[in-house]
């Protein structure tokens, strides 16, 4: 007797089978396991570590020095601009008391 669920008629699962005495040889206890039969794999996730890592510090330096220049540039802008300014005015104070 087989027990169905009820699924259209090419998806149906049969318990008696999933309970039936065709078990696979690697589940023996005495045969050697499926990981250790498999090969020894080196992917190098170590070296990749450490060269990401390597990465981030020069990056973090660059965006370091990017932004020390970037607020120098900014204020030797700001200096100049203040500059002009007072330029200016000292300009229109001569000229307002010039006779």
């Amino acid at each position: 007797m087989a027990a169905t669920m009820h699924t259209p008629g090419h998806a149906r699962f049969d318990t008696t089978f999933a309970s039936s005495s065709m078990r696979q040889p690697y589940l023996a206890t005495d045969a050697p396991s499926m990981l250790d039969t498999l090969p020894s794999i080196n992917f190098g996730f170590d070296d990749l570590r450490e060269r990401m890592a390597q990465f981030t510090a020069r990056f973090d330096d660059f965006i370091e020095r990017g932004r020390k220049r970037v607020l120098e540039e900014r204020n030797h802008f700001r200096l100049n601009m203040a500059e002009l300014q007072g330029a200016h005015e000292l300009q229109s104070l001569l000229e307002v008391h010039s006779f």
